[in-house]
C-alpha cells in the first residue's frame, strides 16, 4: 500500500491508511467532533441522510509546531468555515459528504470505509468528482497531510505544522498527477544506455517509431539550449515531435522538453534516469505535465518502445 494518493478516474483521489485499531475508536475520531477538530475540523456530524452540517477549520491549532506557516500560504491560514451535506452514515464503516471543488461549482464527494484488519483498521478515502488535476493535487495533498496528523494523534503522538507538511505535500501531487513513469531494465552500462538517447544512429531505431513505421527522420542538436526533432511516417502520414534540451548529466540524466505541434501547442517535459546495478542498469522515464486524459495512452506508447530501446543497446 502506498503512502501517497493516487487517480482512480479523471476527477477522482483515492488514499489508502492503515490506523492502529480498534475500528470504534477510529470511527469516534470522525464523528466526535472534538476529537476531529485535531486532525481535521470540528463541528457536529448529523446523523440522518440530507441533512447539511458545517466544518470549522483551524489549521495553525492543527500542531503546537511554531514553525512559520510558508509565505505561499499566510493568506489561507486564517479559521474558516465550509458548508456540507451529509450523503450516508453507517457507523463505524462507512461515512460520505459532500465538499467543495467540484466539476462547474457543483460539489464534491468524499467517502471515507473502515474495515477491520486483525488489530488494525484500513480506510480508504475516495474523493470524486473534483474540478481537473489542480483541485485533485491540492485535496489529495490536503488529505495527505490530515490523515499524518490523524496517525499522530492515534498514536499519541504530537503532529509537525500542517502548514509545511502540506507545501511538501501539495508540490509532491502537483507533479505526481501531472507525469507517467516508466521502467526498464538493460542489461548493459548506463553509459550505453544514455548514449542509446543522444546518438542519432541509435535514437533513430526506437524513440518515436515503431513496428508500422514507414520511415523515421532524426535531427538531435545535443546540447543545453539545442533542439531536437523526429518525425515518423505511419500510414502516408508524417508525425513530428519536437523539443529543446534543458539538462544533460551522462550517463545518468536527460532532461528535454517535448510536443507535437500538429495536435497541440503545450509542451511538456521528459526525464530519463538511468541507474546501475549489478545486471546493467535501470533505465527510468518519466513525462510530465500531462492532462488526465492523455496519460493511459502516454504510458502504453512509451511501454512499446522501451523494449525497442533494450533489443539495439
Amino acid at each position: 500500500m502506498s503512502d501517497y494518493a493516487t487517480l482512480a478516474g479523471p476527477n477522482t483521489v483515492r488514499l489508502e491508511r492503515l490506523l492502529p485499531g480498534p475500528i470504534e475508536r477510529v470511527w469516534s475520531y470522525l464523528a466526535d467532533s472534538d476529537k476531529r477538530a485535531t486532525w481535521l475540523a470540528a463541528g457536529p456530524l448529523p446523523t440522518q441522510p440530507s441533512t447539511d452540517f458545517t466544518l470549522h477549520f483551524q489549521h495553525a491549532k492543527l500542531s503546537i509546531d511554531p514553525t512559520p506557516t510558508p509565505e505561499s500560504f499566510r493568506e489561507f491560514d486564517v479559521p474558516f468555515d465550509s458548508q456540507h451535506r451529509l450523503l450516508r452514515s453507517e457507523p463505524p464503516h462507512f461515512l460520505s459528504f459532500t465538499w467543495g471543488g467540484g466539476i462547474d461549482g457543483a460539489p464534491s464527494i468524499v467517502t471515507i470505509e473502515l474495515t477491520p484488519q486483525a488489530d488494525k483498521v484500513r480506510l480508504v478515502l475516495t474523493h470524486s468528482q473534483l474540478a481537473g488535476q489542480s483541485t485533485m493535487a491540492q485535496v489529495a495533498g490536503g488529505w495527505h497531510t490530515h490523515f499524518d496528523i490523524l496517525i499522530d494523534r492515534l498514536n499519541d503522538r504530537e503532529p509537525p505544522s500542517f502548514w509545511t507538511t502540506f507545501a511538501n505535500r501539495h508540490a509532491a501531487y502537483s507533479d505526481l498527477f501531472t507525469s507517467v513513469t516508466v521502467t526498464h531494465a538493460l542489461p548493459v552500462p548506463p553509459e550505453r544506455a544514455f548514449a542509446a538517447c543522444v546518438d542519432p544512429a541509435l535514437v533513430d531505431q526506437w524513440l518515436f517509431t515503431g513496428p508500422t513505421s514507414e520511415a523515421h527522420a532524426v535531427d538531435l542538436d545535443v546540447h543545453v539550449g539545442g533542439k531536437w526533432k523526429i518525425t515518423d511516417r505511419r500510414d502516408g502520414a508524417d508525425y513530428t515531435a519536437i523539443g529543446e534540451y534543458l539538462e544533460i548529466a551522462p550517463p545518468h540524466r536527460l532532461l528535454f522538453t517535448f510536443g507535437m505541434p500538429q495536435f497541440s501547442p503545450e509542451f511538456g517535459r521528459v526525464l530519463i534516469e538511468i541507474t546501475p546495478t549489478p545486471t546493467g542498469c535501470q533505465f527510468t522515464l518519466t513525462q510530465k505535465d500531462l492532462p488526465y486524459e492523455y496519460q493511459a495512452p502516454t504510458r502504453e506508447g512509451w511501454q512499446q518502445m522501451l523494449p525497442q530501446l533494450a533489443a539495439i543497446v
